[in-house]
């Protein structure tokens, strides 16, 4: 219900802003179901929702299509289009009216944050977003939260220095002396990242 100012997927609002109504189902054959519906709606308006099942009328579609060109790899092309659609003034609702089966499990590595960084730089100005309204309290915590998890990705994935220190200049930024954006700060500084990448800041 509330898309970040920081890099983060549909969940990084946290289980209170986000609705889903998912059957997973694992390798080994077993399942779980993931429902998050506590107005124990029909229909529920949010921000953006997650690429596995996503269906729009035909019109939209055609001029609204998704940005291939920027979103190269299998992530974050689902979340563009939703924050496209909000702008325009459409409603991006997740249904409880069926439940899907999802048979694979999404990956969060290196792919996954080359596109986040590309969605920030296209989406530079115009987040957060939602339906919901977080107090400035709530959103601060949501939004270091989600900066520290980008973050610490970024350390242990070795991205370049540069891009380390600016995500960890804005953790900082928010609270100087928490104490996990320090142990971000002392897990890079033992050697973190020296990989030499093309990345989107």
């Amino acid at each position: 219900m509330f898309q970040l100012a920081a890099p983060a997927a549909w969940w990084g609002c946290g289980p209170e802003l986000y609705r889903e109504n998912v059957m997973n189902v694992f390798a080994d054959g077993s399942s779980r179901m993931d429902l998050c519906n506590p107005e124990a709606a029909a229909l529920t308006d949010v921000a953006v929702v997650d690429g596995l099942w996503m269906c729009s009328r035909r019109e939209v579609w055609e001029q609204h299509p998704f940005d291939s060109a920027t979103f190269t790899d299998f992530h974050f092309y689902d979340i563009d289009y939703c924050t496209e659609l909000f702008r325009q003034g459409m409603r991006v609702c997740v249904t409880f009216g069926l439940v899907l089966e999802h048979h694979s499990r999404g990956s969060v590595n290196s792919a996954w944050l080359l596109n986040a960084l590309k969605y920030q730089k296209k989406r530079r100005g115009q987040l957060p977003f939602g339906v919901a309204q977080p107090t400035p309290s709530q959103r601060a915590a949501m939004e270091l939260k989600a900066l520290q998890e980008f973050t610490g990705r970024l350390i242990r994935a070795r991205f370049p220095s540069s891009l380390i220190l600016q995500y960890l200049a804005r953790c900082l930024c928010h609270n100087p002396f928490d104490r996990d954006s320090l142990w971000l700060a002392k897990l890079w500084l033992r050697g973190g990242a020296r990989k030499k990448d093309n990345t989107e800041s």
